[in-house]
């Protein structure tokens, strides 16, 4: 009887150990699919001119993307100050730091 009993504590702590190991990588996951960049790494608005300049993309086009893409910069900037923030080394940037999007880019979405 005393076997028995040891045997269901080792089979319920191996369990127990095994949720913690799942529980540590799915954190480790989690953690590095909410840290992609917001961007590709390496597309720009110099490659956005290009794509213009070559007719591959519109006008509309064009200011769409870049409006996305200062945006995404904008943001990455901001998770980045504000992360300096709570670890006391600056202040954080004021927020009247605006993107002006073009005036017609709810036609553009369209």
């Amino acid at each position: 009887m005393l076997a028995a009993g040891f045997g269901t504590i080792f089979l319920t702590l191996a369990g127990l150990f095994v949720l913690a190991l799942l529980g540590f990588f799915g954190v480790i996951f989690a953690r590095n699919w909410v840290r992609q960049p917001d961007a590709p790494v390496g597309f720009g608005l110099s490659e956005l001119r290009e794509l213009r300049r070559k007719g591959e993309i519109s006008e509309e086009e064009f200011d769409r993307m870049k409006a996305n893409i200062v945006e995404a910069h904008l943001r990455r900037e901001r998770r980045e100050a504000e992360a300096k923030a709570r670890l006391g080394q600056e202040k954080l940037p004021t927020d009247d730091l605006k993107v002006e999007k073009p005036k017609n880019l709810d036609l553009m979405q369209r």
